[in-house]
């Protein structure tokens, strides 16, 4: 609180005169703020002293009022599963959560997924992935770079552990407030681990992703990721996601979703299928 080297008896006391007053005048409420007692007219009842001394309270009071905590993260939680008993027993499972920052001229995006599968008893499906990407735009430009890294686990593919780190440029093609559109090109490679070939392979990589407000409620998102081998001419492999969400409940921030993905792979030792199709149905919580 600011001190007053001169009259503080005579300020304190008019401080209380004051609030006094303005209470009287004021029978009919049960209680009066500060910003009231400024706003009076000061000829009739505040001395400059006074409102000097007001002034200083109120600066202090909102000093101490507690700044609310700007958002920065935003993410969701999506959950779903199938189950089906009688003739055979099938039951699948999947969980994915994502989380998303955006500062300024730069993104840092996250998400992470486990898929369950099973038939009759038997596993059939055994699936972790954790991704992250970090996006810089450049100011006054539709031009971007970014860098990612990814791991997967799969029980049923030809290999058991896969690490990929991406660098590339992107062009924003469209970047509207209901509808985005981005492309990117990039360099990179990947290591698989317990497979019959856990050489490094050098990669590039085409990507494009695609956000639609289709109404107030109803979003669509899809992307796709081609990678071309730089190892071995002619090899690939790409990943393809696409979803619909639709709000439900807008004070839970719960919506229905129902997706698609698709993996190829044009080299994979026998069993194991070149392509991993699933359609996914679940509920969406976003906070």
């Amino acid at each position: 609180m600011s001190q007053f080297p001169t009259r503080p008896a005579r300020t304190v006391l008019s401080g209380v005169a004051c609030l006094a007053t303005v209470a009287l005048g004021h029978a009919a409420q049960a209680s009066f703020s500060l910003e009231e007692v400024a706003s009076a007219s000061p000829a009739s009842v505040l001395s400059p002293e006074d409102e000097v001394l007001l002034a200083a309270l109120q600066d202090e009071q909102e000093a101490a009022a507690p700044e609310e905590d700007e958002k920065v993260w935003e993410s969701t939680v999506n959950a779903g599963g199938s189950a089906s008993f009688g003739n055979s027993d099938k039951q699948d499972l999947y969980a994915i959560f994502t989380t998303v920052r955006k500062i300024e001229d730069e993104q840092t995006r996250f998400r992470a997924g486990y898929y369950y599968g099973a038939s009759d008893g038997d596993r059939t499906d055994n699936e972790f992935e954790a991704a992250l990407r970090h996006d810089w735009y450049l100011s006054g430009s539709q031009w971007e770079y970014f860098a990612q890294l990814k791991y997967e686990y799969d029980e049923f593919q030809s290999w058991e552990h896969r690490v990929s780190g991406f660098g590339g440029v992107g062009y924003q093609f469209y970047n509207e407030e209901d509808f985005e559109l981005l492309g990117r090109v990039g360099v990179g490679g990947s290591q698989t681990f317990n497979s019959p070939d856990d050489e490094f392979r050098w990669e590039a990589l085409l990507g494009a992703d695609l956000r639609w407000d289709i109404s107030e409620k109803t979003e669509l998102t899809a992307s796709t990721e081609i990678f071309p081998s730089l190892s071995d001419p002619g090899e690939f492999r790409t990943l393809t996601r696409a979803s619909v969400s639709t709000l439900l409940d807008e004070e839970l921030n719960m919506s229905f979703v129902a997706g698609v993905e698709h993996e190829y792979q044009s080299e994979n030792e026998d069993p194991t299928d070149k392509n991993d199709f699933r359609i996914l149905f679940g509920l969406q919580f976003e906070f």
